[in-house]
């Protein structure tokens, strides 16, 4: 039987193998060089579709990570909708993460009574990160739920922004080309793939956006797992 701990490394190493996987790509796609440093045109353009899925996929595992460190087993973690398990364990973990940051706070004040001078470290840089409290964790839930919402109704991928792409409900869109029934999804892939300016500004997100979700994650992680490990 696996144990929670180590069901949470796991999730936490696919995470960023994802990620990782996610900005290397972005970074061969702009740099635009072949393997021998070689400049050819637009070289590896064609990488945008694994770029954006591992994200994506990457995006999913975070989530499936807090609703495991926040016990809610029952929640059906089978599903891929990246949208409903973010709603369905919002709350549970901005509890969790109030709930950790005050017993950060009383292990500060019993500073005397703590063996662990690491944690103790470690927890005072917790509460007094930046200055601003919890509030500073819980922001990063909210960053979090924009990064969701912007990965779950992908619209900014194609040129012209207002076309609909709809709600990626299975995180399909980049896994596949086109709907079990044979049509197509509401992604312009061909005319992404063609627009090499266009692609370029939408890789520059997509980096971006691995470097944001990996920050959040170990700002979460930092308050919720470690205090949880030492509570055991």
């Amino acid at each position: 039987m696996i144990t929670s701990s180590e069901k949470n490394q796991k999730y936490e190493l696919f995470i960023v193998g994802y990620l990782t996987a996610s900005r290397i790509i972005c970074d061969k796609i702009l740099d635009n060089k072949k393997p021998g440093n070689i400049t050819e045109g637009e070289w590896g353009k064609e990488a945008f579709v694994p770029a954006i899925y591992n994200l994506k996929h990457a995006l999913e595992l975070i989530e499936k990570l807090f609703i495991s460190l926040i016990g809610l087993f029952d929640l059906d973690t089978i599903n891929h909708n990246i949208d409903k398990l973010f709603i369905d364990s919002k709350s549970e973990i901005k509890l969790k993460i109030e709930e950790a940051y005050e017993t950060v706070k009383i292990k500060v004040r019993e500073e005397s009574s703590v063996e662990n001078k690491i944690f103790y470290k470690i927890a005072k840089s917790l509460i007094s990160e930046k200055g601003k409290g919890v509030d500073f964790f819980v922001k990063e839930l909210d960053k979090l739920e924009v990064i969701v919402n912007k990965y779950y109704q992908p619209n900014f991928v194609n040129i012209n922004h207002e076309k609909e792409v709809g709600e990626d409900e299975g995180n399909l869109f980049f896994r596949y080309p086109f709907h079990k029934n044979g049509n197509s999804y509401n992604v312009d892939y061909l005319d992404i793939n063609n627009n090499f300016q266009h692609l370029q500004k939408v890789i520059k997100e997509i980096k971006a956006d691995t470097n944001d979700l990996r920050g959040i994650m170990q700002k979460i992680l930092l308050m919720i797992d470690y205090v949880e490990r030492q509570d055991k």
